[in-house]
């Protein structure tokens, strides 16, 4: 299937000691940066994907769902990509893969931006554990 798209997963992690991360092992996600403390808008983390082939790819995220999680959207190049994903849960809990969006991305490194867009009604904060 040449029309199916690729797959990639951001994963959750546990609270804990340092996991292994496909960024410290050279995995498809070598640089990110978290900007929590920006004054010119959401917070967000924007890793730079490198990616082995050029093509279609399905964006998903695994993160921890709970009562003071936020409502997260995937951009590129300043555009959101689709709806954002709430991820509010009366009580933590994993949220399986969430789909955040479709992209065609280059071979090579190709930047992406996942925003705290909003909260859901019900939560108490602009929280986000990935």
């Amino acid at each position: 299937m040449a029309d199916s798209p690729r797959r990639l997963v951001f994963r959750a992690r546990l609270p804990g000691p340092p996991q292994n991360h496909p960024r410290q092992a050279g995995g498809p996600f070598p640089v990110a940066q978290r900007h929590n403390r920006d004054w010119f808008g959401p917070h967000f983390i924007s890793p730079v994907c490198d990616l082995p082939a050029a093509g279609r790819y399905a964006i998903y995220l695994e993160a921890i769902k709970g009562p003071a999680q936020a409502q997260v959207q995937l951009f590129q190049n300043e555009n959101p990509v689709d709806a954002p994903a709430d991820l509010y849960a009366e009580q933590p809990a994993r949220s399986g893969r969430v789909f955040l969006g479709r992209l065609h991305l280059a071979d090579g490194p190709n930047p992406l931006m996942f925003k705290l867009v909003g909260k859901n009604e019900k939560s108490a904060g602009l929280g986000w554990t990935w």
